[in-house]
Order: C-alpha cells, then structure tokens, then sequence
C-alpha cells in the first residue's frame, strides 16, 4: 500500500476529494493540516487513516517532526504533495530531507517558480514571450521603459496572482515603483493589452497530457482588487486547437511531470517589435498546482469528470480511465458585499436553476481578490454565458441603458424581466420583477 501524505488537504475544504481518491485507489492516506479535528469537512475524516493538526505548518522543523512521526509509525512516505503555491517551498524542502522521490526539490522549483527562469521553456516551446529586465537599478529601468515605452508591468520574479504587482504608466509612477517595491527581485516587460487565458491539466511522468482546459479571463484581471470590479471567468467547451498545441509543447519543454498546471497566457491586442504582434499567443507563466480556490470543481463541472480522481489514478497507476463526459461552457461570477446590485440572490437561483451547478462564500483569505459569494454555472453557448455574467453581476446603481449594447443583448427572459422593471416609475415597493414574473410567466 502505498502512503499517501497530502498537506493542507483540509484547505481549500473541497481538497478532500483528494484524500477521497487516493483511498478509493488503496492508499493509506495521511493528512497534516491547521483546521481542528471537529472542524474537518465528514468526507476528509471518511478518508483518512490519520490526521494531524497544527497551527505551525509554516514551521519547517515542525513539519519535519510530523512527519518523521508518520514515517516512524507507517513506513516511508511515497507521495507527499499539497497542490498549494504557498506550501510549494515546504513540500520539496520535507521530499528532500525525508528521501522522497515523488516530487520536487528545493533546487528543481526555480524553473517552476522564477518567471523569468520560465520564459526560457517558453522560447524552447516556441511561445511568444514578452521581452523583459530583471530590475536590478533605477536607470537601467528606466532606460527599459524609455525603449518600449509605456505603460510597462512590474510583477515578482516568484509570486503568485496579481499581489504584488504594478502597471506603470509615466516616468513619475515608475520612480514611485522603485522608490517603494519590497526588496525581492521584481521583473520588468512591455504592458500587453489583451484577454488573459489559461491552458491547465495534468501532465503524466512522460510530461504528456492526460486531460486538459481553457479558461477565459476579463480584460481587467489585474484590478479585481477594485471594489468597483466582480470577478468573472469561464471555462471554454473545447480547448482552441492552437493552444493545445501550443501548451503540450510547454509542458514537455518544462518538464513538468505528475503534477497538475495553470499556465497563463495572453491573446494580445498590441504588438511588440521582435517578440509578438496583435492576435499572438503570449507566454506568461506556469503555475505547478491547481487552479486556485474552487477552480478544480468549476473543471469538473465543464468536463463532466473527476479531476481529484484522474490525478489520483496518474500518481498511482501512470494513467487513468476516469469517464470525461460532455463538455459544458461553465461561468463562475463572484458579487462583493460592499457592493449593490440589481438582482436578488434568490432572482439568480430561480432565473438560473436549471443551469447552476454551485454557489457559496469564499473563504475571508481568497475574498480580497475573487470576492464574497461565487456562482458556479454551466451552459451549451457561450452567449448564455455573458448573460448569465451581465444578470449576477449587474449594479442596482446602474441606468438599464448602460446595457443596452452588452454581448448578450439582454435576450429572452433577461430581457423581458429588463423592460417591464424599466417602465416602472420606481423601485421603491423593493419588490424584484422576478419575484412577481419569473414564476410561469
């Protein structure tokens, strides 16, 4: 039997299904994590021959004193594994001092972590990537955005998502950058304007595919932190042709192998001279995890699969039979509580209840940058997606003319519900058209 130790599997609480699926596949499946025993979601004590509690995960020696603990008790560890980039250091810190082979290194992460080590594979893969500096000094900085001009984008060398990073757009915003940005390497390039998409999936021990998506991003990705933005995004029906290619040739390049992938690229709307041009595929970066937050389950919904259950199988068979069913376009839109809107939580659940497939709070640590309550729902067009985004997302503050030339054209139901609250000369019985209308219209 194999030992299975997966951290943090308490967290995000839908990680479960990965305890779930290692012991369907006979593996005796050990937890470390910092939610209390009591606390835990039903599935994950189900599925886990041992849990391990504490509150000093980002304590390496403690970590290290856990599990030898388990090592002493069960054996040696074959798989340890937390599909988490905050634990990534800690993971490959505890496969090293313990022997296990399964995973990464300390010294094999730069590749996977360091944007600009990246950008090297993404040149081997044939990638457009946007060119860029290293921000070592002010004047050669500055001499970078004097050459491409500006806006420029300012970001981590190794870090995660948009904390952290800059659109500098003058000569005064860039003094202001290098006058304030913490002291960690930074990387420098071009602004590119443009949609933001996703090749994710998982890789077997060839650094072939398995099973692979296409996730679609708003243009305005970088500023959700905004309260005057929602969060919104979809998973495509099929991955585009091009950027199944294209990703394949990444992954081999990366070498990434037995890991789920979050690969960020750009469809551009600018060009630069010598690296892309306007409808190029650019490169950005690689994440070895998971899509963050409930991501793996919106997958789920879009394939009709198990994820949890297919990277499972890879680990401990090499590959998997798991069913891919349908494929779905699937919307997840998220509302901030500080913020009004037009619709009622209860108008969203009756005008959508044949297509959405889950609904809830994020946790207080994703909320800053996805929002307070998240709408997860699944359709056969992409037209249905963008009303399903302009209904959850539309503000009450908003004139119903400000709409008048959405994508989706406010169609059908949407529409009617639209033009009659419309010809109202006001709101203020605070009763919605759904609740009179929605109902056997």
């Amino acid at each position: 039997m194999k030992n299975v130790l997966l951290i943090s599997a308490d967290f995000p609480k839908t990680y479960y299904q990965f305890a779930k699926a290692f012991k369907k596949n006979g593996c005796r499946v050990l937890v470390i994590g910092s939610t209390t025993y009591d606390q835990l979601h039903p599935e994950l004590i189900a599925n886990v021959d041992e849990y391990y509690q504490t509150w000093e995960m980002e304590n390496i020696n403690k970590m290290y004193e856990i599990v030898g603990y388990f090592q002493n008790k069960y054996g040696p560890i074959d798989f340890l594994e937390s599909n988490n980039e905050y634990w990534l250091q800690s993971d490959a810190k505890i496969r090293e001092h313990f022997g296990i082979k399964s995973g990464l290194y300390p010294h094999e992460l730069e590749l996977y972590q360091r944007k600009s080590s990246m950008k090297k594979a993404f040149i081997e893969a044939g990638a457009h990537v946007a060119p860029y500096i290293i921000v070592r000094d002010y004047e050669s900085l500055k001499a970078f955005a004097d050459k491409y001009g500006y806006p420029v984008f300012a970001k981590p060398d190794i870090g995660v998502g948009a904390h952290g990073n800059y659109k500098i757009n003058n000569e005064a915003e860039l003094k202001d950058f290098y006058a304030k940005k913490p002291l960690i390497d930074y990387i420098c390039e071009p602004f590119v304007q443009g949609r933001v998409i996703s090749f994710d999936g998982i890789a077997n021990d060839k650094s072939e595919i398995v099973i692979c998506d296409n996730e679609i991003f708003p243009k305005e990705i970088f500023n959700f932190k905004s309260k005057s933005i929602d969060m919104f995004y979809y998973v495509n029906k099929k991955v585009p042709n091009e950027l199944f290619l294209l990703g394949k040739k990444i992954i081999k390049a990366l070498g990434l192998k037995n890991r789920f992938f979050h690969t960020e690229l750009f469809l551009a709307e600018n060009s630069v001279k010598d690296s892309f041009k306007i409808g190029d595929i650019v490169a950005l970066e690689v994440n070895i995890r998971t899509p963050g937050g409930f991501t793996p389950d919106l997958l789920n919904f879009g394939l009709s699969t198990n994820l949890y259950q297919i990277f499972a199988d890879v680990i401990c068979f090499g590959s998997s039979n798991e069913y891919v069913g349908q494929p779905y376009f699937v919307a997840c839109a998220s509302r901030k509580h500080e913020n009004k809107y037009f619709f009622s939580h209860e108008d969203i659940l009756r005008t959508f209840k044949n297509e959405i497939c889950n609904h809830g709070e994020y946790p207080e640590v994703f909320s800053d940058l996805m929002g307070n309550y998240f709408y997860m729902a699944k359709f056969d067009n992409e037209k249905d997606v963008i009303l399903f985004r302009d209904y959850v997302l539309r503000r009450s503050d908003t004139s119903l003319d400000d709409h008048k030339n959405s994508p989706s054209h406010l169609v059908g139901e949407d529409k009617r519900i639209l033009d009659e609250r419309k010809s109202k000369s006001s709101f203020e019985d605070g009763l919605s058209i759904c609740d009179k209308h929605i109902d056997g219209a």
